[in-house]
Order: structure tokens, then sequence, then C-alpha cells
């Protein structure tokens, strides 16, 4: 269940309104670590070490670099082994990947770095139909996995090769030698990219190390990079002065962030990454548009009138969505698919300022009868923001016209997926039956906005007979597109 909305602070709202930005521009990145993963039950730095600061007789927090507890127990030890066999019992076979993981996953992110061993991230990217091309190890930079969507370079390596995984002071002092193309991959992303570092905090022994690279890396010309940070609060029965020393300390550290080109994003409860994630990508994806339709007109019986201001319809909601800063996704549906991506051509042909790979993206459905239909259309709709259903219309075997049920399918996914739905009920077919079950349940589409499921109402009240008709359908269908883009904006 939903909490209570959460109020951004200026902090946060300035680091959305960034990291949107760098997203939209193909710019951002994700630096993931151990803490990403502890709410899918994976183990913490310290738990993952406790059994062996036990076993070298060492009291708890005695050692604060656990790195250099790691080598201690290998050097007890005495091999490599049985430190892999930490990380393969601290690696849960139950877990799963958590809220903040597919919500990253959903995002229009191409570079992912992570210190984590576990597969999680790779399992939402899974979950998002997106794919994904891994690096484990140095080798692995040498394998071409052809267009990915997604890059994670997992920069201490994997759980299927705990004896290689970066976790000992010797590993960490020896990285640049033996990782060294890791390192020229890291330095160009952190000169390109803005990173938000999530699930570390000051306490994590990878911390230190990786901002002592990026130092080395990139010295003091960065971008700004974003780094999750819960604010210190006061414990129950520790004095004032305890809690101001911890207060100052962590103050000092986010002053030191800056360094290193980092500025923290304070929160007031690590709760409240899941909500800022999901502004950010309704953010992100709000001027991605789909556009779903299909018609058909009844062989021998085509009227040209009712052509033209089909073909008016569609191509006055195209233009009006391509003139502004968005990008139309289209299936090529039947009748509808190629009117609308001629119309963004004439429009890209006539603006030199326009780039036909800001303004379409285009889903021909294959012909291959064995096509999982349902798998494609979630690919089409995964990076979505709005979904437009117009019309709705396809041929039976017998010939005769019904409604699109590949339509209705779009609609139920698109709703699966959080993407704001707009029927133009009064072109009939599929739309029509779309929009009737929207406006029985109206809160559950559009929430408690009045104002916005009255104009969605409207788009029933009309029999497009005329061009001035055709005209305020079109306009009312840009104004209603406009209104959930600057809600979403004002999340």
């Amino acid at each position: 269940m939903k909490t209570k909305k959460l109020n951004l602070t200026q902090n946060q709202k300035i680091f959305v309104r960034d990291f949107v930005s760098a997203l939209n521009n193909n710019d951002a990145a994700i630096f993931a670590g151990a803490g990403l993963s502890i709410p899918s039950g994976m183990m913490s730095w310290n738990e993952l070490l406790h059994d062996a600061a036990e076993e070298l007789e060492l009291k708890k927090d005695s050692i604060t670099d656990l790195a250099t507890l790691a080598q201690y127990y290998q050097n007890h030890r005495g091999t490599r082994l049985d430190v892999a066999q930490l990380i393969m019992d601290s690696i849960s076979q139950y877990a799963e990947p958590n809220e903040n993981q597919k919500l990253i996953a959903q995002l229009p992110i191409e570079t992912v770095w992570t210190t984590n061993y576990d597969d999680l991230l790779e399992r939402a990217y899974r979950s998002a139909f997106k794919s994904t091309s891994v690096k484990i190890s140095p080798e692995d930079f040498s394998l071409s996995n052809g267009k990915k969507d997604v890059t994670i370079y997992k920069m201490h390596g994997d759980r299927t090769q705990p004896t290689k995984a970066v976790i000992t002071k010797n590993d960490y002092e020896t990285y640049n030698d033996t990782h060294l193309v890791y390192t020229t991959a890291l330095k160009g992303d952190l000169v390109e990219k803005k990173f938000l570092f999530i699930g570390f905090s000051f306490e994590d022994p990878n911390l230190d190390y990786i901002l002592a690279r990026i130092k080395a890396l990139v010295g003091e010309n960065q971008p700004t990079h974003y780094f999750f940070i819960e604010e210190v609060k006061q414990k129950k029965d520790e004095s004032e002065n305890d809690f101001n020393l911890r207060k100052k300390i962590q103050e000092l550290k986010i002053i030191d962030l800056k360094r290193y080109g980092i500025r923290a994003v304070l929160l007031n409860s690590y709760n409240d990454i899941s909500e800022i994630l999901s502004i950010i990508k309704r953010m992100s994806s709000v001027n991605n548009i789909f556009l779903s339709g299909a018609k058909e007109f009844p062989d021998g019986e085509v009227d040209s009138d009712s052509e033209q201001l089909f073909n008016k319809l569609v191509k006055k909601i195209t233009k009006g969505i391509v003139s502004k800063r968005n990008k139309i996704i289209s299936g090529f549906g039947q009748g509808v698919g190629s009117l609308v991506i001629n119309t963004v051509l004439e429009e890209v042909s006539n603006n030199q300022w326009f780039k036909l790979d800001d303004k379409l993206k285009i889903y021909p459905f294959p012909q291959n009868k064995n096509t999982n239909w349902t798998m494609y259309r979630k690919e089409i709709l995964k990076n979505a923001g709005i979904s437009i259903f117009l019309f709705g219309e396809k041929k039976s075997k017998n010939g005769d016209i019904v409604i699109s049920d590949g339509m209705l399918e779009e609609f139920q996914i698109a709703h699966e997926y959080g993407i704001k739905i707009l029927p133009l009920g009064c072109t009939g077919g599929a739309s029509k039956k779309i929009f009737e079950m929207v406006l029985e349940k109206p809160h559950e589409y559009y929430g408690n906005d009045l104002e916005l499921i009255e104009l969605i109402r409207n788009l029933g009240n009309h029999d497009l007979k005329n061009t001035d008709d055709v005209t305020s359908v079109a306009n009312l269908t840009l104004e209603i597109v406009s209104k959930i883009q600057k809600l979403k904006g004002d999340s």
C-alpha cells in the first residue's frame, strides 16, 4: 500500500530536475552499493565478515576497514577459497529484486556500475524486458553482446566467480593492475555521465576506495554526481552531545564529498528513495507518447469525407505532439501507423532543429506467427509515459470489421506499467471500449484529479462528422496531454 505522498525538499527537487535532464540527454548512470540489495535479504559487509571477525577473536567494530579484515581472514586461513566461501554464503538463494532495483531497471539508463556480487539488478532488468551486457571480469570487455539496453559493470566481480572477487586489502591495492580496463571505462563514464550513488553509506568500506579512485582518475574537473544519504537522527537513550557529534561528523563528510564532485541528497529516511525514483521515472517518460490505433474502412464503402476527417484527426494530433519536446512511439497499426509515421517525417523534414530519432520510435509488428505478442507489446510500452488510444478496428478472418483485441491488450499493459491512459472514445472501436472501462473507475486511472477526469469524459461527446468537430477533438487531446505532462512534472 502506498504511503503518504512525499513532499520533496529543495535539495531533492534540484537533484530530481538535474537527474531527469541527464536521463533525457542519455547522460545518466547508476552506481549501486550493498545497501541497494540489503532489503532483498542480502548481507551487509558487516554481516558478511561477522564470522571471520569472531574466528579472529576481534570485537565488533574493532576494525572499521572491512577490506583489511577480509585480508586478515585470508592470511589466517591461508587460502583464498575460504574468503570465496564467505561471499557464496552471503548470497540468499531466495532473494528477489526489490522495489528500488525494479524502479532503476525501468529508467532509461544505459550504464550501471556496482560493487555488489549478487545478480538482483540483472534479474530486475530481465523482468523489465530489457537486455543486459554484464561485465563480470576484465575478459568480458573483449566480448561483443550486440545492441543491449544496459551495460552492467560488476567492478568487484560476481557470485559465479567468488575466487576472483575483489574483497581483500590486497585486491584493492592491486586493482589498477588487475582491472585496468574497468578503471579506464569508469574514468570515461565519470567525465561524460551524471552518476547517482545509491546503496552506499559513509560506513561502506567500498566508498573510500571508490572516492579515491574517482579523485585519481578525474582530478578536479568532474561533472556533478549525486549521493543518497539519510540524515542522522538521535537514537533512543543517546546523549545530546553524542548525537550532535554524529551530526557534525556527517555534515563534514557531506562537505568533503564535494571534493569528488558529489552532492549529497539528504533523506529523512532511506524509505523515501522509492518515491523519489518513482517521480524520476514519471518525469523522464512523460514526453514519450505511445499512439495505439488501427482503422479499417468497409470494402467498397469508403466514404471520402470520412477518410479525410480520419486523416485530419490523426495528422493534427501527431503534429501537435511532435511540435513540442515529445517523442512518438508507434506500433505501425493498420491505417493509423503509416499516417503517423509519414506525418512525423514531414514535420522533421520541415524543421532543421528536429531529429528523427528524437521524435519517433517505430516497432513494426513481426509477421512470424510464433511471436509472443504480449512480450512484444511490453517491449513497445516499457518507456512510454502516456498512451493515446484512437479507433481500434481490424478485419476478422471472414472479412468482418471487429474490435482490435491487440489494442485492448496494450491498454492493460499500459495500465499495469502506470502509463497515463488517454482514450478517444468518440473514435469508436477498441478506443470506445477502453473509454468506457476507464470511466467506470476513473479514480483508478486518474486519481482525484476531477478536472482531468472531466476532460477525458469530454472525449466521448463528439461525433467527428465535420472539420470543426475533428479540430475540437484534436485540440482537446493535446490539451489533456499537456495537463498530464504538467502534473507529472510537478510530482
